[in-house]
């Protein structure tokens, strides 16, 4: 199996395809919270326990990048339903 690591930039995705390993592009911010939103969408108040469930199905599979992407969107997901802030937080 080929090693499978993250490039965010052109030169490193060509050192990476030079030494014959695999690239998974980043996952930025905003498409972290878009998917989060899209799960808050389609299971309301459930979003999170399936967000959860696939990051653990990932795991499972030994997709360690794919789990922490889906922790990320889980995270998100928290924090975009959150509707009792502690001090100093901010309300989505």
């Amino acid at each position: 199996m080929i090693p499978l690591i993250e490039m965010s930039h052109s030169y490193g995705a060509f050192w990476a395809q030079l030494h014959g390993l695999r690239t998974r592009r980043l996952v930025s911010a905003s498409e972290i919270y878009r998917s989060a939103s899209v799960m808050i969408r389609k299971y309301g108040e459930n979003a999170a326990l399936e967000a959860g469930i696939r990051a653990d199905r990932l795991l499972d599979q030994g997709d360690i990048e794919g789990q922490c992407t889906w922790l990320r969107i889980l995270n998100a997901i928290k924090e975009l339903q959150n509707t009792t802030p502690s001090e100093g937080d901010i309300v989505h």
